[in-house]
């Protein structure tokens, strides 16, 4: 075969080799990109497990970039409602982070509404997802070239299960020490129990008499409750309480009354009790001793008006004794025959007043000179 020919061969071969390589680098290397434009936006994170150069990066599933480097940062430390951290001396704190610059396909377009996510599989395979919390808002603010954002780091598998593995042996302790006491305390009640069966029989058997004895008195009541001649009864005395309360109301005003005109006649009684004498101070001791009587009678009906208002007095007697109406009957008209009888004396001793102040000398004749009085 001729040398040239064999050149040409060569040739068209390495020719077709570099053809094939560059279609292949376009395919499968960086070209793309290149080709379709790529943006670079940078995540901080607080640790990122896994996560090395070329990492892919994910939006819903699909490739949308690679990660192209990974440092550490110094970035300033802020509380979760993003205001900055300081130290006594008011300096503003620092906090280390990840940070990770990420290169993004042109045409794929990211929004501060997603979240960044480290997730790391069982087989420990690293990437990071783009995943939107929440419906789409109206208006999205895109994220831009060179800007930084925050991201977040989803718990591995592994480590959860360690984590969970952790607390599911601390709580089979609380459980085991819990068992414990509530054997214990099974073997204390068991054994207060022994010792105090006959007690507790007898206690038992109380119980039971008691309940006898309840359910009893709760039949005797139920049947004096339904019983028609009580509630007849008991109608009858709610019937009579308005008239016997405007009674004693009247009764009460009756001597109001006469307590005033007594009061009265007291003041035209001062104006002579200095030269009464002997006569004179015996008089007023009665009158004295009379208006104690009154105050007394006052008092009894102040407290009889206030145990018949009260549902737990007499009220309840009653219910079950009609004679007490009539014995009340009885003692409103021995209080009306005890204002009549007061009343002569009182109008009498007016009558000695006015004629003692018209003729003080009248009192030393007739105590001198019997006659027939003054009156």
């Amino acid at each position: 075969m001729d040398e040239r020919v064999m050149q040409f061969r060569v040739g068209v071969l390495v020719f077709a080799t570099l053809v094939i390589a560059g279609v292949l680098a376009v395919m499968f290397g960086e070209m793309p990109a290149i080709v379709r434009g790529a943006y670079t936006i940078y995540i901080d994170f607080p640790e990122a497990p896994g996560v090395t150069v070329d990492t892919p990066i994910r939006k819903s599933g699909i490739r949308i970039g690679r990660v192209t480097n990974v440092k550490f940062e110094m970035v300033p430390k802020v509380d979760k409602n993003g205001n900055p951290v300081l130290d006594e001396q008011g300096r503003q704190l620092l906090d280390e982070k990840v940070r990770v610059t990420a290169r993004i396909d042109g045409e794929r377009q990211l929004y501060h509404d997603e979240k960044c996510w480290v997730t790391v599989t069982l087989l420990g395979d690293s990437s990071l997802q783009f995943v939107r919390a929440g419906p789409v808002p109206e208006k999205r603010t895109p994220i831009k070239d060179g800007e930084i954002i925050q991201g977040e780091v989803q718990i591995e598998p592994v480590q959860a299960m360690a984590d969970l593995r952790g607390g599911v042996a601390e709580a089979i302790s609380s459980v085991t020490a819990t068992s414990k006491e509530i054997a214990a305390a099974a073997a204390k009640l068991r054994d207060v129990v022994t010792k105090n069966e006959q007690n507790i029989d007898t206690f038992l058997k109380q119980s039971s008499n008691t309940l006898a004895n309840i359910e009893k008195i709760s039949a005797h009541v139920k049947q004096l409750v339904e019983d028609p001649k009580w509630q007849a009864q008991f109608k009858e005395t709610a019937a009579r309480l308005p008239k016997i309360v405007e009674d004693v109301q009247l009764t009460l005003n009756k001597l109001g009354n006469t307590l005033d005109s007594f009061e009265r006649n007291l003041k035209h009684v001062e104006g002579f009790t200095e030269p009464l004498g002997k006569r004179g101070e015996s008089l007023v001791g009665r009158l004295d001793e009379t208006a104690q009587k009154l105050d007394a009678l006052v008092e009894e009906l102040l407290l009889f008006s206030r145990a018949l208002n009260d549902q737990r007095g007499t009220l309840g007697q009653l219910v079950y004794n009609p004679e007490l109406y009539q014995r009340l009957n009885r003692a409103a008209r021995n209080v009306e025959d005890l204002t009549r009888q007061l009343r002569p004396i009182v109008d009498d001793a007016r009558v000695l007043s006015d004629k003692v102040s018209r003729h003080p000398g009248i009192i030393v004749r007739d105590a001198i000179r019997p006659g027939p009085g003054i009156k």
